[in-house]
C-alpha cells in the first residue's frame, strides 16, 4: 500500500479513535468517581509500563526489520512468540515475587489485589504484549488497513460494552470490571493479529528462527530502543505514581482525566508516525524527509485546531461529561495542552528517528526529558500536588520537542518552522483531498 494510503486509512481510524476514546472516558469516569479512575489509572500503567520493560524494545525492532522483510517470515513469527511466553513468564514471576514481598500494592491498589484481579492482571499483559509485538510485524509489511481494522473492532467492542455498563448500572461500578474488559479486549486484538499474519503474511506454519545474525541485529536495536522507550514512558506516566504517593488517589484521578483528554491528541502523531517507521525503514532519504515534514505541519495544526477548542469549552465540557466532581481537571488541562500541542510534532520525528536507524539521538533526547521530569516531579509534586506535575510535564515536552527539532534538522537541513506552519501547498493538497472525499460522498 502506498504512503498516502497507508497515512489516509490510519487518518481515518483516528477520527473514530479520538470520539470513541473520549466517550470510553466520560462513562469510565462517571461509573468509577476520582477515586476509581485513580485506581484504574494505577492497574493500567503498571501494565503498560510492564509490558513496555519486558517487551525489551523489540516490537519497535521487528517493526524496523519487518519493514525490511530480510528474514524468514515464519521464522520472524516464532520468535515473536517465543518473546511472548518468555515476557509473560517473567512478568507472571515478577507478580509472585511483589506478593511475596508485600509489595503488589505497587500494581494493584487495596482492596483490588486479589487472586482474580492479578490472574486477569497477567492475560491482559500477555493480550497486550502480543499486539505490540505482532502488530509491529504487520504494520513491517505495511498492512495498515488490517492492522487498523484490528484496532476498530478493540475500540468499538471496549465502547459498546462501557456504553452497556453505564446505562444498564445503577451505581458505581468496580474498578475490578473495567480489569475485565481491557482483559477481554487485548485478547481480541491479539487472535486477530494471529489471523491477519496467517491470511496475509504467511499462511503455513515452519519451526524456525532467524539466523543467528539477525537475531543478533535485533537485539542491538530492540535495546537501544528499550532504553529510549522506558524513558519516554516514564516521562509520560512517572507523575502518575508521585501523585498517587503524596496527593492520594482521588487527586490522580483529576490529574490522569485532564492527562488522557490531553493526552488523546497524541493518537494521530502516534498512528502516522508508525507508517512512517515503515516506509523510512526502505524508502529514499529525501523523500521520507519531506514525508517526514509535512507530517509535523499537518499534525501540529490539527492539535493546535483541537486545542483550541479545549481551551474554549473545557470547563463546561468536562462538567457536563464527567460531572462536577472532575471541576479541577480543567486548570490542569489548561497548562498540559501548551507543551502537548508541541509534543505532537516530537511524536512524529520521534517514529522518523527510529525508521532512519538514528538511534543515538533518540536516546540523547529520551535521558534528558527523563532527568528533567524525575528532577522537576520531585521539587513540585510535594508541594503543588497534580499541578506541580503538570508544570512538569510541559516543561518537559517542550524542552524535548526543541531538542528533537534541532537533531532533525542538523540531519535534514529542514528549518524549524518547516515542521510547525502549513505553506501554501499544503494547503491546496488538504482542500484537493477533502473535495475528492466529499465527490466520493456524493
Amino acid at each position: 500500500m502506498s504512503f498516502k494510503k497507508s497515512v489516509a486509512t490510519t487518518f481515518g481510524l483516528n477520527a473514530f479513535t479520538f470520539l470513541a476514546g473520549f466517550l470510553n472516558s466520560i462513562m469510565a469516569a462517571r461509573l468509577l468517581g476520582p477515586e476509581g479512575r485513580g485506581v484504574f489509572t494505577i492497574y493500567s500503567t503498571a501494565v503498560e509500563l510492564m509490558a513496555m520493560m519486558l517487551g525489551l524494545g523489540l516490537p519497535h525492532a521487528l517493526l524496523y526489520f519487518a519493514a525490511k522483510d530480510q528474514f524468514n517470515r515464519p521464522g520472524l513469527f516464532n520468535f515473536s512468540l517465543s518473546a511472548l511466553g518468555a515476557s509473560t513468564l517473567a512478568f507472571v514471576a515478577l507478580m509472585i515475587i511483589s506478593n511475596v514481598s508485600g509489595f503488589q500494592h505497587l500494581l494493584l491498589p487495596a482492596p483490588y489485589n486479589k487472586l482474580t484481579d492479578q490472574v486477569m492482571m497477567v492475560v491482559y499483559f500477555l493480550g497486550l504484549s502480543g499486539w505490540y509485538l505482532f502488530v509491529s510485524i504487520l504494520n513491517g509489511h505495511r498492512l495498515f488497513p488490517q492492522t487498523n481494522l484490528i484496532s476498530l473492532v478493540s475500540i468499538g467492542g471496549t465502547l459498546v460494552i462501557y456504553a452497556l455498563l453505564f446505562f444498564y448500572s445503577s451505581d458505581r461500578a468496580s474498578p475490578s470490571v473495567f480489569f475485565f474488559v481491557q482483559m477481554l479486549m487485548a485478547l481480541v486484538t491479539l487472535f486477530g493479529c494471529f489471523w491477519v499474519h496467517h491470511r496475509y503474511v504467511s499462511s503455513s506454519y515452519r519451526w524456525g528462527m532467524p539466523p543467528r545474525d539477525g537475531v543478533l541485529s535485533m537485539v542491538r536495536y530492540s535495546m537501544v530502543i528499550f532504553a529510549s522507550n522506558i524513558m519516554f514512558f516514564l516521562t509520560m506516566k512517572l507523575d502518575y505514581w508521585f501523585v498517587n504517593h503524596f496527593a492520594g488517589a482521588a487527586d490522580l484521578g483529576l490529574y490522569s482525566l485532564a492527562s488522557n483528554v490531553g493526552l488523546t491528541m497524541m493518537l494521530l502523531p502516534n498512528s502516522v508516525g508508525l507508517v512512517l517507521t515503515a516506509f523510512t525503514a526502505n524508502e529514499g532519504a529525501g523523500r521520507v524527509d519531506r514525508w517526514s515534514a509535512f507530517l509535523c505541519r499537518l499534525t501540529f495544526f490539527i492539535s493546535c485546531l483541537i486545542a483550541l477548542v479545549l481551551w474554549l469549552t473545557g470547563d463546561q465540557l468536562i462538567r457536563f461529561l464527567y460531572g462536577s466532581a472532575f471541576d479541577d481537571s480543567f486548570l490542569l488541562l489548561k497548562i498540559l495542552l501548551i507543551g502537548i500541542v508541541p509534543y505532537a510534532v516530537f511524536t512524529v520525528l520521534r517514529n522518523y528517528f527510529a525508521g532512519a536507524g538514528l538511534l543515538k539521538d533518540l536516546l540523547i533526547v529520551s535521558t534528558l526529558g527523563l532527568l528533567i521530569t524525575v528532577v522537576l516531579d520531585i521539587i513540585l509534586i510535594p508541594q503543588k500536588g497534580a499541578m506541580g506535575a503538570a508544570i512538569a510535564s510541559v516543561s518537559t515536552y517542550v524542552v524535548s520537542t526543541a531538542l528533537l527539532v534541532w537533531r532533525f534538522h542538523r540531519h535534514t537541513s529542514t528549518r524549524w518552522y518547516q515542521l510547525f506552519v502549513l505553506n501554501l501547498e499544503d494547503i491546496k493538497l488538504i482542500r484537493s483531498k477533502v473535495t475528492e472525499l466529499l465527490h466520493l460522498k456524493k
